[in-house]
């Protein structure tokens, strides 16, 4: 999951404890019981075919417009580390695979179900190991909390074909099952989900703020460090706590011994 930068005054180092999350009454009608679609029905899907206009050994350029492959997908962001190029010409031939944005990218090999928000890139088309996802008809936050789920990422481990490294058909994938209570209640669990998932933000740029002060204020930040990171640790099982309330339910319970955790 794509965690977004929270903009925040320093903080007191003695208020880093978790605190309550103001959570608004969710539906308690239980996941299984909320109709199940397929992630197609509610999402437009897209990917680049291949075929004769499909990039291959002299396609590609030094530099030009990117073709983002699953390597390319990295932590919830565009890595540009070994990233192929194209030329205007040859995007001009692709049939589908172009980004729009705001699209999201998701890793069909490797790094299996990593989830990437294009943005800002301009012109650029992504590989066949990745396939583009278009929420339509779901709130799209949501939509992304629950592709971070045990349910969803249960989907994609039962489907997995690969034999090297993990590899998915976009065929499963656009097939795999999302469970979808009314409008109002997505609205409530993303709310819920999203104030949990913007602590633990905090929390993480706070530890990376105490790290960058370098060896000389050790001594005088280690106690707050240690405390931050408990902090975060409590707030990462708050939201594994929230994910399985709202969406383990028995038509979508994950392997025995799989947990989710924050992307």
């Amino acid at each position: 999951m794509d965690w977004q930068p929270v903009d925040e005054q320093p903080v007191d180092k003695q208020a880093v404890e978790v605190q309550p999350v103001d959570e608004q009454p969710v539906d308690k009608q239980p996941v299984d019981k909320w109709p199940m679609v397929r992630l197609e029905d509610v999402c437009e899907l897209e990917r680049c075919e291949r075929g004769a206009s499909y990039p291959s050994g002299r396609s590609f350029c030094e530099s030009g417009i990117p073709f983002i492959a699953a390597e390319n997908l990295v932590d919830g962001r565009i890595s540009y580390i070994g990233m192929k190029y194209i030329t205007a010409k040859k995007y001009d031939e692709l049939r589908s695979g172009k980004i729009s944005d705001g699209d999201w990218l998701y890793s069909l090999r490797g790094n299996i179900g990593v989830q990437t928000i294009a943005s800002g890139l301009g012109k650029a088309a992504v590989a066949s190991s990745v396939l583009i996802v278009r929420p339509r008809n779901i709130l799209e936050a949501y939509l992304r909390h629950y592709m971070n789920s045990c349910g969803f990422r249960g989907q994609q481990m039962k489907v997995d074909n690969g034999i090297l490294k993990p590899n998915l058909a976009a065929s499963d994938v656009k097939n795999f099952l999302i469970p979808l209570p009314p409008l109002r209640v997505q609205q409530e669990i993303a709310d819920v989900l999203d104030r949990v998932c913007v602590l633990i933000s905090k929390r993480k740029e706070q530890i990376e703020e105490l790290d960058a002060q370098g060896v000389e204020a050790e001594s005088e930040t280690d106690e707050h460090k240690k405390r931050l990171q408990s902090s975060l640790g409590r707030l990462e099982l708050l939201y594994e706590s929230r994910m399985s309330k709202y969406f383990e339910g028995e038509m979508l319970a994950p392997p025995t011994g799989y947990t989710g955790a924050p992307r």
